[in-house]
């Protein structure tokens, strides 16, 4: 009924990452599994450290705080302390380091050559309430390379676990590693990634009983809340399978290309990652997509081709193959002031 990453972590990818309801016991399933990895360690007498990663200062000190509160229900009888550092001791021996991605990424040249695991609690953000680092995921890397020191042949292997509540698939870790799940698949895989949407028929049967999830039923806080669904996606005008037209322009957005296709009878437009790489006309929407023989979104708005978008996007005409791309498209939409 509890999460513990224990299964997945036996494929042996380097990153994984896991996506669950709210109160599942993300983070103590995978502070059980960091101990029990110390425990078989221990048995050997060989070392194993691990890191704990927090977006921010203030949340890592909370984190910290609590962290081994609730070790004695589940049978670690052990004396946890705090040292200098951040760091926690496990019957006097360093065993749990606490990072702040915002500050510690800033790190060089430490050892710590024993931490051979991370794990990064609440990885995703509600973009209501809080925001990503500017960069996150490159800074991620940086902390991660200080840490694991991947191009040292002495150093083993560092994986990482990802937790986090189920905000939005558009997230800059998914977009920077190409994560997406097929529909009706909670499971992503390659060789070195591992990316699941959790799901445990026995907890949500057990949330679903309660009497806030009566409070709340059918609403969009109890599907994200209970049954992991991402709260801030909405598919509406997403088909994947949709007719594509006739191709039109090209639009750049944070590093993606998607192309517009048009359907002139049925009076819609459908944008896709599918484009003409020959495309003439190409449209561009963020400093950063800069490059040449490319219109900014100042001049979209005055041509044809905008004033179509414009007119579609108001007419509830506009199609799109995933989630991503709709919501790249509607950044386009707020940066056009369409």
């Amino acid at each position: 009924m509890w999460f513990s990453p224990r299964t997945a972590m036996t494929k042996q990818r380097l990153f994984n990452w896991f996506v669950g309801p709210r109160g599942d016991g993300k983070t103590t399933g995978s502070r059980n599994y960091a101990i029990e990895m110390w425990e078989k360690y221990a048995e050997k007498n060989e070392p194993y450290q691990i890191g704990i990663i927090r977006r921010r200062k203030n949340e890592m000190l909370e984190t910290e705080r609590t962290f081994f509160d609730t070790c004695p229900r589940f049978g670690f009888n052990y004396q946890f302390k705090k040292a200098d550092g951040h760091w926690w001791t496990i019957n006097g021996e360093p065993a749990f380091k606490f990072f702040a991605l915002s500050t510690d990424a800033r790190i060089k040249g430490a050892g710590y050559d024993n931490i051979k695991l991370l794990i990064f609690d609440e990885f995703m953000v509600d973009p209501t309430k809080d925001r990503y680092l500017p960069d996150e995921v490159n800074t991620f890397l940086k902390l991660y390379d200080t840490i694991a020191r991947p191009s040292d042949p002495t150093r083993g292997r560092v994986p990482v676990i990802f937790l986090g509540n189920a905000e939005t698939i558009n997230n800059p870790y998914f977009d920077f590693f190409h994560i997406t799940f097929a529909i009706g698949k909670n499971i992503f895989m390659n060789k070195n990634l591992y990316a699941e949407l959790i799901q445990d028929e026995e907890f949500t049967e057990a949330a679903m009983a309660t009497e806030f999830a009566e409070a709340i039923k059918n609403t969009s806080y109890a599907a994200h809340s209970i049954q992991n669904q991402f709260i801030r996606d909405n598919y509406t005008f997403v088909d994947p399978k949709r007719d594509k037209g006739e191709f039109l322009f090209t639009i750049f957005i944070n590093g993606r290309k998607y192309g517009v296709w048009v359907n002139w009878k049925g009076g819609t437009l459908y944008i896709c990652t599918a484009y003409n790489p020959n495309s003439t006309f190409n449209y561009i929407f963020t400093r950063e997509d800069m490059q040449p023989n490319v219109l900014t979104s100042k001049r979209f708005k005055t041509t044809f081709h905008g004033k179509l978008v414009r007119d579609c996007y108001n007419g509830a005409s506009i199609w799109f193959d995933s989630i991503k791309t709709k919501q790249d498209f509607m950044d386009i939409a707020r940066l056009a002031n369409l």
